[in-house]
């Protein structure tokens, strides 16, 4: 066997992927992260306001909440800090009542790309299936419905650009099916009963979906009161400064799975790993602890570059002369027809789902 094929062998052993779901879990503190964990604990914090200030929290004396729109580049990261900050909620303080204990509901937009999709998602997660054929209306009054029963104090939706997706909706479809969601999104944080902060995670493009014309002035309405309730989180890309941030990463992985690290200054693994990720910082940390956990379960192992390179090929289907831990002549390899441009993509090449 080649010496890729022998590591391809080694990835599908069970320790390497205990070492690679162990770096997977490694919470890595980012001001990306950081800035996920303020806003979504901030979104949360809404749930202890009062209608009537003079009388005790209950709920039906809430008022209204806004919703957080996160925005980045496939790969930034968005999906694991949304995680973490949920996993870090803690209980509310309200007046007069017990403590409210967090609960949350999180999932991803399914890949058909429907808001009656999303709504069957939904409901099926609060135990409530549906049928395939729901009407709009149904939707409207069915998902409020379902929060009101199981009281949930965050709703986060995940890869919510499947729907507002302009490159893949003709521009009436994506006129309706954006409306159909901002319409159902105000329903469930103006629900008189259980009002929610809704967390979502999209791409940029998302937000093109708040310059469509409506036919009617009540759906245009509609679609202007969803952004004015949003608070938008646009995570920024990463840059040729993050190379070191990368390299510390690195060594942090390496810590933690006892590996030695024998790469030099000379390797470049940051500005590779960046270039190599097409500067999406988790696509870029992906790469970084498959190549650890590589290494890792490796015989007599300790990081090098052809880690790298093993990880490199094996998780975008790179060939030698397009892997940019390979070449020296790197940074002129255009990655973006070379690393996954998204999850799904990710997912198919690798057979996992942890970008």
């Amino acid at each position: 066997m080649t010496r890729l094929e022998d590591a391809r062998a080694l990835t599908a052993t069970v320790e390497y992927g205990s070492a690679k779901h162990e770096l997977k879990t490694l919470v890595v503190p980012t001001p990306q992260l950081d800035a996920v964990i303020h806003e979504v604990r901030k979104a949360h914090l809404q749930c202890a306001n009062r209608l009537n200030q003079q009388l005790a929290w209950a709920p039906n004396n809430r008022s209204k909440v806004e919703g957080l729109l996160i925005l980045g580049r496939p790969g930034s990261g968005k999906t694991f800090a949304v995680d973490e900050a949920l996993n870090e909620l803690t209980p509310l303080k309200v007046t007069g009542a017990p403590a409210l204990m967090p609960s949350f509901v999180s999932l991803a937009t399914p890949p058909s790309g429907t808001v009656a999709s999303l709504a069957r998602e939904v409901l099926d997660c609060m135990g409530t299936p549906m049928s395939r054929n729901m009407k709009p209306e149904d939707m409207l009054r069915k998902v409020p419905a379902a929060i009101v029963r199981e009281k949930p104090t965050i709703l986060h939706l995940d890869e919510v650009s499947r729907i507002l997706n302009p490159d893949r909706l003709s521009a009436r479809a994506m006129q309706r099916e954006s409306q159909l969601f901002w319409s159902l999104c105000m329903a469930i944080l103006d629900n008189p009963k259980w009002p929610v902060p809704v967390v979502m995670s999209a791409q940029p493009r998302a937000v093109q979906s708040f310059e469509i014309v409506d036919p009617t002035d009540d759906e245009q309405q509609t679609r202007r009161d969803a952004q004015r309730r949003l608070s938008i989180l646009r995570l920024p890309d990463a840059g040729g400064q993050d190379a070191g941030f990368l390299e510390q990463v690195v060594q942090s992985y390496c810590d933690r799975l006892e590996v030695g690290n024998i790469t030099v200054a000379a390797d470049c693994i940051g500005h590779r790993l960046l270039h190599a990720s097409d500067y999406a910082l988790g696509h870029a940390m992906v790469i970084a602890q498959r190549a650890v956990a590589l290494a890792h379960v490796r015989p007599r192992g300790k990081l090098k570059r052809q880690d790298f390179i093993h990880a490199y090929a094996l998780w975008a289907t790179a060939g030698p002369s397009a892997n940019v831990f390979a070449v020296e002549d790197w940074q002129s390899i255009d990655t973006s027809r070379i690393a996954p441009r998204n999850a799904a993509e990710a997912s198919f090449v690798t057979g996992s789902h942890d970008v």
